[in-house]
């Protein structure tokens, strides 16, 4: 250890520093960041989406959620609408609305 002062292996911050950038490469970061900022404040400014918009494609006419049973047996199988299409897994055929079945007695 003769020899060592603090000076060798304390280091300052412009040794630490690992990029220094050019008066250009600056004016092109702040070019940069001037133009996001601008993009935000207008995105802010513009009008939200409003109301509800459907999905696209094939819409039927059920609601979310309608009470959906199996055409075969509707005691079998009771379960809310998750997807459209969906099926009876022991039937294989596609649920329909719980209240277009006929009760017995009707």
């Amino acid at each position: 250890m003769a020899g060592w002062e603090r000076k060798d292996i304390i280091k300052g911050p412009e040794f630490l520093a690992t990029k220094k950038f050019s008066a250009k490469e600056v004016a092109d970061l702040e070019a940069e960041a001037k133009r996001i900022a601008s993009e935000k404040a207008a995105a802010k400014k513009a009008p939200a989406k409003s109301g509800y918009e459907p999905i696209l494609g094939d819409v039927k006419k059920i609601k979310p959620g309608a009470e959906m049973v199996c055409p075969r047996d509707p005691a079998h199988l009771k379960t809310r609408l998750s997807s459209v299409g969906q099926r009876c897994p022991d039937h294989d055929v596609e649920l329909v609305r719980a209240d277009s079945i006929k009760k017995s007695g009707d």
